[in-house]
This record gives C-alpha cells, structure tokens and sequence, in this order.
C-alpha cells in the first residue's frame, strides 16, 4: 500500500527550517488538516500524519492531541504524534494505525507521557534498541544544541516511518512510543517501549453504528488485548530476539538438578507399557466427581497419572546435537513453565506430604515443611461446597511465567494457562482410564497454595494456578 506522508505542524518547525525533510504537504491547524484528509479520501489516496506540538498534561495540550487523534481515526490514517516535552526532550508515539494500536486516549495522557509508567511493555532502550525499528544508521554527530535537535529527531522519525509503511521485516513501531533526550553535543539517548491498549477507548475501539464501547470494564479484557498478535507486527514483536534456546533449556532442567534433592528422590513405579481402555472410551466416560471415598491411591496410580499427566514419554536430539526431553503435554517452544506438585494424604507406600514431580528422571522430590501442610488446599478453600478434603491426592499446577515469557513475552501468559488445560485433561482421562474420580479446582486460597509449595509470597516467580483432586 502506498502512502502520502502529510505533516501537521503546530510549531512551525517547518517554517523556521532550511532543511527539506517535509518531504510532503504541510498543515498548521487542525480545521486545514480534516479539510486534508477529507480530499484526499474522496481522491482515494492513503495518507499517515506526522503531528508536531508541545505537549504536557495541561487542559490545552491534552485536548489537542485529543482533536488530532480523533480526527485521524475517523479518516482511518496512521498518526506519529511527534510531542515535544522541552527544547531536548521529543516523545514520539503511540504510533498509531488502524483499530488495532492504541491511540493516545486509550489510557490517561500521564501514563503515555511518563515513560516509567507501570503500564509500560516491552522496553527497549538506547539507539541499538532503535536500530531494531528499521534505522541502522544514527546520524546524531549533528546534535549539537535545541535548535539542531528537532529537525534531526524528525528525519530520523521519517526514515523509520518509511521503512514501517514499505512492511520491512524489522521490529514495529506500530503500537509504540519513542523517547529522544538530548544529553550533549552529538549524545541522544532513545528509549522504546509498546504502549498498553485499552478495550474499552471510545476514540478507537468505539463500533462504527453505535460509536459506543461496551460499558462493562474488565481487567482481563485488557489482558486480552495486550496480548494479542497483529497483522501490523515484526519480527521481534511476539518473540523476544534476545531469547536464547540454550540458556532457557538450561532453566527447564533446573528446578530437577538441586543436589540437595538427590539423595531423597523417591522412584515411581514404571508404568510405560501399561495400557488401559482407548482415548476415545476414556473421553466418552470422563466427568467431574466431587465426592471421594475413603480408599487409598497405589502408588501405581499415582505413577500413572503423573507420567502420562506430564511426564517425559521420548527423547530426541537437537541440531546441536543435545538431548531434549519430550513431554505427554503440548508445551510452547518446549519450554515447560507448568511443574507438577502433589499433596498425597492417602497413598499406598508413600508417605503423607507435599512432593514435586521430577519428569526426567520419573520421580518425587520432597517439599520440605510439616506433614499437616498437605491438609491445606482443602482447609482455606475460596468457596464452600468442594469436599476435596477427601481426596486422595491433589495435583497443584505450578507456573514459572517467565520460563515462557523470556521468549513469548505477553503473549506467553496465554500459552502458560493453556499448558496447564493440556495437563490437567491428561491426568482427567488418565483417571477415568484407571476408574478413579477426579475434578478440577479453582476455588483455592492463592496465598495459602503458594505458600504450601514454598514459594515466597509476592515474589511472582512460581504460582500455582490450577489443581486437580483425585481419588476413589
């Protein structure tokens, strides 16, 4: 697609400059800019707008960024609002382009103008970060002083917007907001980072008939969205390019390789060749059983659904040449962020007490503390009515996030809950498969579940974000 690069210059910046970076038409109001765009989509000619004004979180500026933002959205025309903070300071972004990027109303102008705010995602900072955008050379020896600074931000703006419209398979600015601060003589830092979108903006994801949004505001819905991949993405964007298959595999094995745990590992039974009824029969029988008699578990059983709940079932080699464990759940990037844990109270030759699950070696592992802890998912349930005091065995998923997202990044945290669905149907069937009784469990205390496993409180490394009870 082809664009016409139009300039709204509410500064003169293009007025006072000898330079010839307004490569295209020039406005100076917002009345002559509509008056624009309306020609231009009557000729049927695509036009981005790069905008040029002070800005701060006075009445005055954030209204007109408001007018120029509503305006380019009701032509549907990208928009580089290039605002300027002081003589050395230019924040440029949201970079915005269609319905599917935040616009700068989509959260409150101070969280857009305050680069440390906590909505900010996927920061990147200094002029390699930019040089991901598309702008290999950083011609910043002509920064000398206030008067140079705006006029070369600006033609680095174009050339990265150039590259942006031509789709270049680089990093995308789209959705975006840069920062250049002038340090010194021929010294620019710049700063990158995704700008959060809010589902529920009026100027941007308001429906064409009704120009309303939906009234009921969810906190999930705005995870929802930030963690969505778009057309107008590149490379970098849903994939971290600094992940490194290596190190991650590394952080996989890890949590099994304690050599304070070795000696206490305690072997499971080989149930590999074991076969019970077909997939299909198994799918066929399975419900969710709330009530639990007051038989035990063989370890047998136990075994059963831990391997091929979440266990190692192959190993493969790598190109490099490693060895690479496969698993009886589907894992994004084999990166495995779900760890397995049990709270046995009633298991045939296994002591009472809270274990973590070992799948390369098929084992249990201890978690240290006293022996009524394996009491506590039934004790401070979150709602009544869930007996799954009487269970057998309780099987906590645990989450390490970042295992996932240090490559997936946002986009991770859907692919971490998806695994634990993945496992916890597996350890549904394979209890139907054995004629035992299982359900699912959300109703739990998240404080007293993570505290149960050992995992700091607020430390957000692990947590345990689903459960499954079993027994006869």
């Amino acid at each position: 697609m082809s664009y016409t690069v139009a300039y709204l210059d509410l500064l003169d910046i293009s007025r006072r400059s000898s330079s010839d970076h307004f490569d295209g038409p020039v406005m100076y109001s917002i009345s002559s800019l509509g008056g624009f765009l309306e020609k231009q989509r009557k000729a049927g000619r695509d036009c981005c707008i790069i905008s040029i004004a002070e800005g701060g979180l006075d009445g005055d500026s954030v209204r007109l960024l408001t007018e120029v933002n509503a305006l380019t959205l009701r032509w549907e025309s990208p928009l580089v609002p290039c605002t300027f903070l002081s003589p050395t300071t230019v924040r440029v972004g949201p970079w915005v382009r269609g319905r599917s990027t935040p616009c700068v109303r989509c959260f409150s102008m101070g969280e857009i103008l305050d680069k440390n705010s906590a909505f900010r995602m996927d920061e990147r900072t200094g002029p390699e970060a930019v040089a991901l955008l598309g702008n290999e050379e950083q011609p910043w020896a002509g920064a000398t002083d206030a008067t140079s600074f705006p006029r070369l931000v600006l033609e680095n703006v174009r050339a990265i917007l150039g590259a942006s419209l031509r789709g270049a398979p680089v990093k995308s600015v789209w959705g975006r907001a840069l920062e250049y601060h002038l340090l010194g003589p021929g010294r620019v830092d710049i700063s990158s980072w995704r700008v959060m979108k809010d589902p529920y903006c009026r100027y941007c994801t308001a429906s064409s008939s009704t120009g309303k949004a939906s009234a009921t505001r969810r906190l999930s819905r705005v995870l929802h969205e930030n963690t969505k991949v778009h057309e107008h993405f590149g490379v970098g964007d849903a994939v971290d390019p600094s992940y490194s298959a290596g190190d991650v595999r590394l952080a996989v094995t890890a949590p099994y390789d304690e050599p304070d745990v070795v000696d206490l590992r305690q072997s499971l039974p080989d149930i590999r060749s074991m076969r019970t009824i077909t997939i299909e029969e198994a799918i066929l029988r399975r419900r969710s059983r709330r009530e639990f008699g007051a038989s035990e578990l063989s370890l047998q059983d136990v075994s059963a659904l831990l391997y091929f709940g979440g266990g190692v079932t192959k190993w493969a080699k790598t190109r490099d040449g490693s060895d690479i464990a496969l698993r009886a759940a589907p894992s994004g990037g084999g990166l495995h962020p779900i760890d397995l844990f049990i709270s046995a109270r009633r298991v045939v030759g296994l002591s009472r007490g809270v274990y973590r699950y070992d799948p390369l070696r098929h084992a249990l592992i201890p978690v240290s503390g006293p022996r009524d802890r394996a009491d506590a998912p039934s004790s401070r349930p979150a709602r009544g009515g869930l007996p799954i005091d009487r269970a057998s065995v309780v099987f906590l998923l645990a989450a390490t996030f970042e295992r996932n997202q240090v490559k997936y990044l946002e986009r991770g945290y859907r692919v971490v809950l998806l695994e634990a669905g993945h496992i916890a149907q597996n350890l549904h069937l394979v209890a139907t498969a054995r004629s035992l009784r299982s359900c699912c469990v959300t109703a739990f205390i998240d404080d007293k579940a993570n505290e149960l496993l050992g995992f700091a409180a607020g430390s957000g490394q692990s947590e345990v974000v689903y459960m499954v009870a079993v027994g006869r």
